[in-house]
């Protein structure tokens, strides 16, 4: 079994950081959190950023077990529907980058 704490918990210090914190404190895992809707918008900022935590990630040694990835409560508003969507797609190719097996989509 592996022990598993979601970055979410440490939302106020950068995911670099809060990978270290959480495996030094013994758990093994982490679940990566994306959830931000707006990563659409800037890919290349996003995937820039996917690249530094997965090697933060490798150099402090935590399994990236599993992600959320962004969601919003649906609405009538069709761009922002269309922005969901490309973040989803966006999400699911840094999962694979970040070799996360799991990735969950909440509907609210």
């Amino acid at each position: 079994m592996k022990l598993s704490l979601s970055n979410n918990s440490f939302y106020f210090i950068s995911p670099e950081e809060a990978m270290e914190k959480i495996k030094n404190t013994g758990f093994d895992a982490m679940d990566y959190r994306m959830t931000e809707v707006g990563i659409s918008k800037k890919p290349e900022k996003f995937f820039a950023m996917i690249e530094r935590h997965k090697n933060a990630a490798e150099k402090c040694g935590i399994l990236l077990g599993q992600s959320h990835g962004p969601y919003m409560t649906p609405c009538d508003d069709e761009e922002k529907t269309k922005e969901l969507f490309e973040a989803q797609k966006l999400s699911i190719k840094a999962a694979e980058i970040l070799n996360i097996p799991y990735l969950v989509f909440h509907v609210c």
